[in-house]
């Protein structure tokens, strides 16, 4: 099966997409029995630059090539302030779009931009019977503007009620789902937020003939956000890092990309120096340092100094920290930041953060500034609702440090990567590093992968790569 890229796909070169083959397993077994109806709403959850966006882009391009009665929608909401009208309109349209371009099997339609006429005339010239009257009973809620309300409801249920009239199903991917309760407005002025929408989304989950999965570039947000608006709808997959042997298959589909030669030695130490993150591997090959070279550890951590200082791992963070950080109590948080980062893993109650970090500030208060880490994805709960602890991310923690410590000292990070690049050198000789690849070598081989999808084909014509020398990936 060809892939058809109907939605691109923000990796880049489609090429560059490597792993999760659990997740997409499941999703994938998840799309093929939605026309049982017995699946639920699904939530990707993990921190940002985890391959959330790349994953689900992915899984859309899979099910629109497939061709089946599972139909793909996709919809980013944006970090822009919506009048709701314009948001409603926006997803409807959006929805219509993609539908057609399914039914036509015509890619462009998904990624060109049509008016509702020109959509309406399209279903009409195609026998779309069903889908023409429910443009028409939309064009009249958009011209009357009274009851926001039920306009967005409408344009929301649009997927589950075209679906029950045609009898075909959806798999809706709602990404960025969290801004949904932060930049939708009820007036054009966009100064009276629309507190209630998420409440269609009290209906909206039931769907079995378009069920849903949010993700969003907030874990922490999201996380609250189905738990106390939606409690017990979202079945939650949890994204982390790559397990080693997908950071080495990662490594050495980005050597075969950029036409580079890299051991499976080298894989191991780039991998392990990203600490398995997907994000950090794909700084560190495609990073712009340059005296970039892979071929020693020494040259690795190179790169990553450089890029925890000022290529994109640093600007991605610095972003990252200033919506959070910056502003109205900026010195609160980062005193609080600094204290959970500097001990990783440890779990604090609030007394003991007040009484280590010596702020003179309330517990209720203490709460709110730790509220606001935990949404921004730079601290985590606990084993309870009020337990915190820091994120165990040795790559973060230097940027954090590069960036708001004053005392930051590149001599102590230089000797704990001296340290860790010994360890490493040391535990290399106890790994067999053939084993650690022998997942993609049975993927090659086409072993140990039985799945009803077309995933496993897909994976297998992209492990062919390694169908020639098992020590490098060459060009």
């Amino acid at each position: 099966m060809k892939l058809i890229y109907a939605k691109e796909e923000r990796i880049g070169n489609p090429n560059l997409f490597w792993g999760r083959k659990k997740e997409l397993e499941y999703l994938m077994n998840w799309v093929e029995e939605i026309p049982k109806k017995i699946n639920g709403p699904v939530a990707i959850l993990s921190r940002s630059k985890k391959g959330k966006t790349a994953m689900v882009e992915r899984l859309y391009n899979i099910v629109y090539s497939k061709g089946s009665h599972v139909i793909p929608f996709y919809y980013e909401v944006r970090e822009y302030p919506y009048w709701v009208i314009d948001f409603a309109k926006e997803f409807y349209l959006s929805f219509v779009q993609q539908y057609l371009s399914f039914k036509l099997r015509n890619p462009e339609i998904a990624r060109s931009r049509f008016d509702i006429n020109l959509l309406r005339a399209l279903a009409d010239e195609n026998d779309c019977d069903e889908l023409v009257a429910d443009i028409y009973q939309m064009e009249e809620l958009f011209n009357n503007t009274e009851n926001e309300s039920e306009i967005v409801f409408y344009a929301l249920s649009a997927p589950d009620r075209v679906a029950s009239i045609t009898g075909d199903f959806v798999m809706q991917i709602i990404d960025e789902f969290h801004l949904l309760t932060s930049q939708i407005y009820l007036d054009k002025e966009r100064k009276v937020p629309f507190e209630d929408l998420i409440s269609s989304y009290t209906t909206l989950t039931k769907s079995k003939n378009a069920p849903i999965i949010a993700t969003g570039s907030k874990m922490g947000w999201l996380k609250e956000l189905i738990h106390e608006k939606l409690p017990a709808r979202f079945k939650e997959i949890n994204i982390g890092n790559f397990s080693l042997e997908e950071s080495m298959g990662a490594v050495m589909n980005y050597a075969k990309v950029l036409g580079k030669t890299v051991t499976t030695e080298q894989a191991f130490y780039i991998s392990e120096v990203a600490e398995n993150d997907p994000f950090y591997i794909y700084c560190i090959m495609l990073s712009d340092y340059e005296n970039k070279k892979f071929d020693t550890v020494e040259d690795i951590y190179e790169i990553l100094e450089y890029e925890y200082t000022e290529g994109k791992v640093h600007v991605t963070w610095k972003e990252y920290f200033e919506k959070t950080l910056e502003g109205k109590h900026n010195q609160e948080l980062k005193k609080l930041l600094m204290l959970l980062t500097d001990n990783q893993g440890k779990e604090y109650e609030i007394d003991e953060i007040i009484k280590e970090t010596g702020l003179d500030i309330s517990e209720e208060e203490c709460r709110h500034y730790l509220h606001k880490l935990i949404k921004g994805d730079l601290i985590l709960r606990g084993n309870t609702k009020y337990i915190y602890k820091g994120i165990h991310d040795d790559v973060l923690t230097k940027v954090l440090k590069f960036v708001y410590d004053s005392n930051f000292d590149f001599e102590d990070f230089r000797a704990k990567d001296k340290y860790n690049r010994d360890k490493m050198i040391s535990n290399i000789k106890k790994i067999d590093i053939e084993k650690q690849l022998e997942f993609y070598n049975d993927i090659k081989d086409g072993l140990n992968y039985e799945t009803p999808s077309v995933v496993g084909k897909i994976f297998k014509s992209i492990a062919q790569m390694f169908s020639g020398s098992k020590e490098t990936a060459k060009k």
